[in-house]
């Protein structure tokens, strides 16, 4: 069970599933099978896990 100091990594799972992007943005070579990147989601997905381990690498977590 996940405590403050160890939130729930789990939810996060779903982020690998941007790890492809990462070269298709850099090289503007999306292949057309790819499905289109919501980049809407995908934002508000990066900023729950920053604001889920930020406070843990500067430790400033409450308690």
């Amino acid at each position: 069970m996940p405590t403050a100091r160890e939130p729930d990594a789990a939810r996060f799972d779903g982020l690998v599933e941007y790890t492809p992007y990462a070269g298709w943005l850099r090289c503007d070579a999306r292949p057309r099978y790819a499905p289109p990147l919501e980049r809407d989601a995908a934002i508000r997905r990066v900023e729950a896990l920053l604001g889920a381990v930020r406070p843990l690498l500067t430790g400033t977590e409450e308690t």
